[in-house]
């Protein structure tokens, strides 16, 4: 081979080593920075109408610690419009934390919906919480503040709405729970099972329940992949694992103390494991568990507990009985509300349970604004299950703060809530109506807006429509709770529990404490708050000690106890599963659920869980293909006597009303008594 042919050759094979080198730096470049899991969250639950022709509505979402977003996310718009838009003068532009991102015109509409995927940069998104602002301008008539109250221009988000991301994740600790056996964001990556020993008590079972309402009070959407309580040795099905246990048979090196250990297992999922001297210590150990500041401080895989854990300082601040501000309802920030003409801020304020609400009930609000709004074309109203109940004009003398007292009707204080509107017009003596002028025209309700329930006679009939928020609120804003459980509940039993308890904290903004008894054990006088009792419908003595407290209840021959005010073939009913509520005491409900099987009670709260409760009045049935039957007692069989319309009469009956009742009686007993003397003389 000639020198010539050589070079050609080496050149050759330069060019070639050159370019499998570019090659390979441009594959490695659009290769993923890293792996993570992917989510998709919904941004809206409902369809939200913007009025103004200038108006902007927001989205959150947050990014956890020791979570990063590795790659653009992206927002899967959908949105709607009127027709009567005039498309060359409309636009919509999306920001994420206040930086703009995208803008676009609105088109002539050729669809109900129109979908818009926008990239959303990772460096405008950070740990924690995040803003996605969806800012439109929409016009329909031509001619300055035209469209202010146009009913025909309108623009709809819808809920269909989702916004898509990646987060890469730092290894797991044990400060990372309750990751990876709870995800942060969606029920339906959770698989996780929780193993049992034999010797499982009803304080253990109580700290099991405390974590799974703690779980649920985390606010997951949707139905869990699995989540399980299993009884015998772990490893049983391809799952994370939390494992209770006996120290000494689980950790030779610790001496009676209460430890977590986190360990990866070998198909790539992950156990927690609580061991303790006895059941105390391990239920101590899931307490811990509820407690975040002191998780922040378990680092490493493995942590013993200290004999006496720090205290918790996160307890409540007792309140006036029958006096809840805004604080107690979840918020915990004063409400603003920006921008010229109409603007709103909406609460909903759910009845507490077993309370006797009376005349002279109220809402106060509390609020400050702008000291250049228009005093005589500016205020605020009050609205109550959207009926407007008082206004007042937003003055200079009220900038700093104001004071707005609104009287609840007495045909509302029966009802199960009340939706509260604070609704606000700013206006500020400007004609250009293109603008919002969120920095000069706005309100401010503050957090301690108050909602007062005076005592008196009206209550909320109990439903099982209001399960499971129906519970009473302890002075210091606990919610004491007691779980009746067959004498050796079946591990199917127990998950059923465990979810229930999960639902219920998910429905819940206060703490909730449970207790446990089973149905051979139950006591009244210890059994405190709201009792809710699992068991199957055929299972005579386990309803022995609350049978007297329900509408059906099963025989030992077989047949069923049936109250006289219902119509239903008790032959029937051991076919069906048996929801009803009773009343232990005026103080006390008891939720009953039996079950044909604990796989059907596992079906209703997967259903509640991805829908809402569809149960109703005092009892519910539902067969085997979820088909439901509601019944709810008539006024006149809940009668206790002939005095019993003369009772209703009263509690429906206002302050005012009542005094002239009472005097109307009165003047009817003289008369029949100076009757009954007259003839008596004669």
């Amino acid at each position: 081979m000639t020198n010539k042919m050589i070079k050609i050759v080496c050149s050759m094979f330069s060019l070639l080593l050159l370019l499998l080198i570019l090659s390979f730096g441009q594959s490695a470049k659009a290769a993923p920075s890293a792996s993570g899991d992917s989510y998709t969250l919904r941004l809206f639950n409902v369809n939200t109408v913007l009025r103004n022709p200038n108006d902007s509505i927001s989205g959150y979402f947050d990014i956890y610690q020791g979570s990063a977003i590795t790659e653009p996310a992206v927002l899967d718009l959908w949105y709607s419009y009127s027709p009567t838009t005039k498309t060359e003068l409309s636009f919509i532009t999306i920001s994420v934390n206040g930086v703009p991102v995208d803008s676009r015109p609105l088109e002539p509409a050729q669809a109900a919906m129109v979908n818009w995927l926008v990239a959303l940069p990772a460096n405008q998104i950070k740990t924690g919480f995040n803003e996605v602002n969806i800012s439109v301008v929409h016009r329909s008539i031509d001619g300055l503040c035209r469209d202010i109250d146009n009913e025909a221009n309108w623009f709809i988000i819808r809920p269909e709405t989702r916004i898509s991301f990646k987060v890469a994740r730092s290894p797991y600790s044990l400060a990372s729970y309750p990751m990876p056996f709870l995800d942060e964001y969606l029920a339906s990556k959770v698989n996780t099972v929780f193993y049992l020993p034999d010797n499982s008590d009803q304080v253990m079972l109580a700290s099991l329940f405390n974590l799974a309402t703690n779980w649920g009070a985390r606010g997951l959407t949707g139905v869990p992949q699995r989540m399980e309580v299993r009884l015998g040795q772990p490893g049983q099905v391809p799952a994370n694992e939390v494992v209770l246990g006996l120290t000494s048979q689980w950790q030779g090196n610790q001496n009676k103390t209460a430890v977590l250990t986190l360990a990866g297992l070998s198909d790539g999922f992950n156990r927690l494991l609580i061991t303790g001297d006895d059941t105390s210590s391990m239920a101590k150990a899931m307490d811990a568990l509820s407690r975040p500041q002191l998780v922040k401080t378990f680092l490493g895989q493995q942590t013993a507990l200290s004999t006496n854990l720090p205290a918790d300082k996160q307890g409540t601040v007792k309140k006036e009985n029958g006096v809840y501000t805004l604080v107690d309802l979840g918020y915990q920030q004063d409400i603003a509300v920006a921008g010229a003409f109409h603007q709103e801020a909406v609460i909903n304020v759910p009845r507490p349970s077993n309370y006797k609400a009376g005349d002279g009930s109220y809402i106060e609000l509390h609020f400050h604004h702008a000291k250049i709004l228009d005093p005589k074309k500016s205020a605020v109203t009050i609205y109550i299950n959207d009926v407007p109940i008082r206004s007042a004009a937003l003055l200079a003398e009220n900038a700093e703060k104001g004071i707005l007292k609104a009287p609840i009707p007495v045909s509302e204080l029966n009802k199960p809530s009340w939706r509260v509107r604070f609704g606000f017009y700013h206006d500020i003596g400007v004609i250009d109506c293109s603008k919002r002028y969120d920095e000069v025209a706005w309100s401010v309700v503050e957090k301690d807006t108050s909602i007062v329930l005076e005592k008196g006679n009206i209550e909320r009939i109990p439903s099982l429509e209001d399960f499971p928020n129906n519970f009473y609120i302890s002075p210091d804003g606990i919610i004491n709770l007691t779980m009746v459980l067959p004498d050796n509940p079946s591990q199917e039993e127990l998950s059923a529990a465990f979810k229930l308890a999960y639902y219920i904290g998910q429905q819940n903004k206060s703490k909730i404490l449970w207790q446990v008894h089973t149905s051979s054990s139950y006591d009244a006088s210890k059994a405190p708050g709201t009792v809710i009792a699992l068991g199957r419908n055929d299972a005579a003595k386990q309803w022995n000690a609350l049978k007297k407290y329900l509408l059906v209840s099963p025989e030992p021959d077989g047949g069923y106890h049936v109250a006289d005010w219902l119509e239903v073939m008790p032959a029937a009913l051991n076919s069906f599963d048996i929801y009803q509520i009773g009343k232990i005491d005026n103080d006390k409900l008891l939720y009953a659920f039996m079950y044909s099987s604990p796989e059907r009670m596992n079906n209703l709260l997967n259903f509640s869980l991805l829908n809402e409760n569809v149960l109703s009045g005092k009892l519910t049935l539902v067969d085997a293909q979820g088909n439901h039957a509601s019944f709810a007692q008539s006024p006149a069989a809940a009668g206790t006597g002939s005095l019993a319309w003369l009772k209703s009469l009263w509690s429906y009956t206002d302050g005012v009303g009542q005094t002239y009742l009472a005097v109307f009686v009165a003047v009817l007993l003289a008369t029949g008594a100076l009757m009954f003397f007259m003839r008596k003389r004669s």
